[in-house]
């Protein structure tokens, strides 16, 4: 007599509660497959952080608020995928009347440069790379900072790690003559501000 093949497994996506303070969130981007979807930050305790991808882009106005209202809220049935708390039709969001601990934005995540590039944070997000090598200091140009007319420094510095080289900008005051960083040296970079304009992958060059 003869027998069905045994179904093939299939793995359930992990589904949780949430807690916490949104302390990111970002504007509407396009997938590669031009799916709409946002990404944030939620704050789970006094130190500890988790990415947020929202596909359920009806809940965006409701988002929005909590993070600018800066008041904590419970996501219930969020899906888990490798750490990542992600946001669909199934999730509720559930305004809370207090946390056991105060909203804190000051988020900073190591990074190699491959996952820099890959995951690209949101605007002024503080990142740490490890030890990366300054490969090369471009001449610095001057900037004029909106509001204030001050004027810096901007020196362009390609930066390299066994996973790949970025650019980044070195803001120094325009009377300034030493860079914090030196060219074939090694160094661990900490509390970088990220800014897509700003820290970006080189152009290849011809």
């Amino acid at each position: 007599m003869a027998t069905s093949p045994p179904a093939a497994k299939r793995f359930k996506q992990e589904v949780a509660d949430a807690s916490g303070y949104l302390v990111q969130l970002s504007p509407k981007k396009l997938s590669a497959r031009n799916n709409p979807y946002m990404k944030g930050t939620l704050q789970t305790s006094v130190k500890d952080y988790q990415d947020v991808v929202v596909y359920d882009m009806s809940k965006q106005s409701n988002l929005e608020e909590f993070a600018k209202t800066k008041s904590p809220v419970k996501l219930k049935n969020v899906a888990v995928e490798d750490q990542t708390l992600i946001v669909k039709r199934q999730t509720q969001i559930v305004k809370l009347p207090v946390l056991n601990f105060h909203y804190d934005a000051k988020t900073t995540k190591t990074y190699t440069i491959a996952d820099l590039l890959k995951d690209s944070p949101l605007d002024k997000t503080l990142v740490d790379i490890k030890l990366a090598k300054v490969l090369h200091i471009h001449p610095a140009v001057l900037k004029t900072i909106p509001y204030t007319n001050e004027k810096k420094k901007v020196t362009p510095v390609i930066i390299d790690d066994p996973t790949g080289h970025i650019t980044l900008s070195v803001w120094t005051d325009i009377h300034e003559e030493q860079l914090p960083v030196e060219k074939d040296k090694v160094f661990k970079l900490e509390n970088l501000s990220f800014f897509s304009v700003y820290f970006s992958k080189p152009e290849t060059e011809s």
